[in-house]
């Protein structure tokens, strides 16, 4: 990500806000605090920085409007790097959004 590309969204204690999008990120975290998500949209990806306590995990609900994966208007598979390595995730899809809950351990930084 390059410098003037990096933009900060607005977390509270459930939402996140990307950009000047109206549609807002929920999520849930165990063992941990959520830090900061920087949107990588050359790579339509979310960076996420959190500070992991204990092993634990995230849940995020993003709206299809916010952040999709699609090929041919069918679902494509998200990819999730937790620290730089592949992790594991569970994923509910649904019309409107897309729920990843994303495992992490003691330590974890960052996840993508």
């Amino acid at each position: 990500v390059i410098a003037e590309d990096v933009i900060d969204s607005i977390i509270t204690a459930t939402t996140i806000t990307i950009q000047d999008s109206t549609d807002l990120i929920s999520y849930e975290i165990t063992n941990g605090k959520l830090i900061n998500v920087i949107p990588d949209m050359d790579a339509v990806s979310l960076l996420l920085y959190i500070e992991a306590i204990g092993d634990g995990s995230i849940t995020l609900t993003i709206p299809r409007s916010v952040l999709d994966a699609t090929i041919n208007n069918e679902d494509d598979e998200f990819f999730v790097l937790v620290d730089g390595e592949e992790g594991d995730f569970e994923e509910i899809i649904t019309s409107t959004d897309r729920t990843l809950t994303i495992n992490f351990l003691a330590g974890t930084e960052q996840i993508e």
